[in-house]
């Protein structure tokens, strides 16, 4: 379960405390947490009981930190901001760092950053979240680095397919990946202009192909596909190179016409 909670400034620890009060306001009564280690009790059973229940108390907040973090996952939604871009932008990526790295040492379990473009009101600043993921990634040991959303409707499947799969080695498999269609008309009208988000019916069967060429390409080791939209290998292409052994397995053998592909690297996971 992840729980979207924006920490305050303050004192390190802060942000955790702040996560803590969303859940009893939230009304997680009765939640069973399963506990990897709790003192003498390696395998009991807390039950969460919050806010309605108990309103002076809940279970949870009974806890240290550390038997926390193994009583759940708790993810980190880094909606990037900088309101009226008043920060230079070198402070937002080291502000972002920094959050990375706090989760890391504390124990939480992933953070997530998403894709919005042309944000001139500040609000949401991460035009590229799988460049954003190899910065936290750089800066962390065992944190988990997660996308919501790419949106996939703006990417060229095969490029997205490639960089998630080079992340994934490079964070030494620590990526989780999720997509989207797209919100806002502004960036899907001039980043492609075929998924425009007023017509969401051909934005869907978009975001559709895209995704199935994406599953392919990561669990194939050659692949092809051919939809409304997408075609590979392009058709009609004889391929003849003294340094690529011809092969059945991707070519016909008397045209040398190209019939799959093979993405390289697939991810590590």
């Amino acid at each position: 379960m992840l729980l979207h909670c924006r920490g305050r400034k303050g004192r390190r620890g802060q942000r955790v405390r702040n996560f803590l009060l969303v859940a009893e306001a939230a009304g997680l009564w009765y939640f069973i947490l399963k506990l990897k280690s709790a003192g003498s009790q390696p395998n009991r059973c807390v039950p969460l009981k919050c806010a309605r229940s108990e309103p002076n108390r809940c279970a949870l907040t009974d806890l240290n930190l550390k038997e926390r973090m193994s009583a759940m996952k708790f993810g980190y939604f880094a909606n990037t901001n900088n309101r009226h871009l008043s920060k230079p932008y070198g402070k937002v990526l080291a502000e972002t760092v920094e959050i990375a790295q706090y989760l890391d040492t504390e124990g939480w379990n992933s953070i997530w950053f998403t894709e919005h473009h042309f944000g001139h009101e500040g609000f949401e600043v991460c035009p590229n979240p799988v460049m954003m993921s190899a910065w936290a990634a750089a800066h962390s040991k065992q944190l988990r680095i997660g996308q919501a959303a790419n949106i996939i409707t703006f990417w060229h499947p095969l490029r997205f397919a490639e960089d998630l799969a080079m992340l994934d080695h490079m964070s030494g498999g620590r990526v989780e990946c999720a997509v989207g269609r797209g919100l806002y008309g502004r960036e899907a009208l001039n980043l492609n202009k075929s998924a425009d988000t007023r017509n969401p019916a051909q934005n869907f069967r978009i975001f559709a192909e895209s995704l199935e060429i994406i599953r392919r390409a990561w669990s194939e080791p050659c692949f092809e596909f051919k939809g409304e939209f997408f075609q590979f290998p392009d058709p009609g292409f004889a391929w003849d190179h003294a340094m690529s052994p011809k092969s059945p397995e991707y070519q016909d053998m008397e045209s040398l016409e190209l019939k799959k592909l093979s993405l390289v690297p697939r991810p590590l996971q």
